[in-house]
């Protein structure tokens, strides 16, 4: 993490402190002629955000108009929705209610949208189911006698939307670190969107 006076202040959480360091940089020797610029601010912007740190958002915001919010892949609302900041995560929806979209269950984000325009201007959508749902609900039946892709040793129980199966082990162990399909990589937001074998 960068020692700069400037970004430890950040990480206190106080608008005072982080006023009075970026004051403190103009005079100080070491620091008067290494100037921020716009990545410094975004890189800041980014820290507010993911610690929740709405009112120093706000204030990098107007202080710096040209930080892009999306930069780094939308990280700074991204984050924000993944830590449950949920007022930095509402704010940046009011920023961009295009492009963000929220759904909160008492008190805690459970689900972010982020929709882009690609080069050929249509509509792409990353999104993230956060808080997983391991409810088997929905669950249908699943033929037999397919061998899992993942491990080449089980039948198949569970098939995802993109009508790729694997055995519930395997596929569980990936859904613990991956929210995609291992084969082509499509999202797959709960356990729910998977199709399981009655047994």
């Amino acid at each position: 993490m960068n020692e700069d006076p400037f970004f430890i202040s950040i990480r206190t959480g106080k608008l005072d402190n982080v006023k009075i360091a970026l004051r403190h940089r103009t005079t100080h020797p070491t620091y008067r002629f290494n100037i921020l610029d716009v990545q410094d601010y975004q890189t800041a912007f980014f820290m507010a955000c993911y610690r929740g740190y709405t009112e120093i958002a706000k204030w990098l915001l107007n202080f710096e108009p040209m930080i892009d919010i999306s930069f780094n892949n939308h990280s700074a609302f991204r984050n924000a929705c993944i830590e449950n900041r949920v007022e930095t995560a509402q704010w940046l929806v009011s920023l961009k209610p295009d492009i963000y979209h929220i759904d909160i269950r008492d008190q805690t984000i459970v689900y972010y949208t982020i929709i882009q325009r690609s080069r050929t201007n249509l509509m792409t959508v990353k999104d993230a189911n956060i808080k997983k749902d391991y409810s088997k609900s929905s669950l249908t039946e699943k033929p037999k006698n397919e061998l899992c892709t993942i491990c080449y040793e089980n039948n198949c129980e569970i098939e995802t939307k993109c009508r790729h199966s694997y055995c519930k082990k395997c596929i569980e162990k990936w859904m613990e670190k991956q929210n995609t399909c291992p084969d082509c990589r499509s999202f797959i937001y709960t356990l729910e969107d998977l199709k399981w074998d009655k047994i």
